[in-house]
């Protein structure tokens, strides 16, 4: 049984988004307390976040949602199993974009100095929804919504996470 991947990429040349990322000398100065942790602790800026930096006052409140579930530091749950939950919410849900960045995060080297857990492949499909007991040709929820194509339907992916 196969761990979650994104689809493979149907195009090979990378193109402009339909909607363009929003540079990050143009982000709104009430962002950059909520940006700065983000991108020490992922060594990026997510493609969706730009996104959201159009509309400040929603992309703060999601922001802050996110932290305050991620890293509370009063939280029973640890790292890696709210990481975990979340990769498997992203599939289930039926975002690529989502599945993939979770996927990645979970892969992502330790001593990269920036969050990671260095899961293997075999250890991501021991977690995928992939290999749970439902019927084989149950495809998962359709997904009317995603971070990086609004109003797009997904399908849940059922391949390996390294896409």
């Amino acid at each position: 049984m196969d761990a979650v991947s994104p689809p493979k990429p149907k195009v090979l040349v990378e193109a402009q988004p339909f909607i363009p990322y929003m540079k990050e000398e143009n982000f709104d100065p009430r962002l950059k307390p909520v940006l700065d942790p983000y991108k020490k602790r992922m060594g990026f800026l997510p493609n969706a976040l730009k996104l959201y930096a159009y509309r400040p006052e929603i992309a703060e409140t999601l922001w802050a949602l996110n932290s305050k579930v991620m890293r509370d530091p009063t939280s029973t749950l640890d790292q890696l199993l709210k990481r975990k939950l979340a990769a498997v919410a992203c599939a289930t849900n039926g975002c690529a974009y989502c599945t993939a960045h979770s996927c990645s995060m979970l892969k992502k080297p330790t001593q990269a100095g920036f969050e990671g857990w260095n899961m293997s492949e075999k250890e991501l499909r021991k977690s995928s929804p992939a290999t749970t007991s439902r019927p084989t040709k149950w495809r998962g929820p359709v997904s009317t919504t995603c971070a990086r194509r609004p109003r797009t339907r997904h399908r849940f992916p059922t391949k390996s996470c390294s896409g």
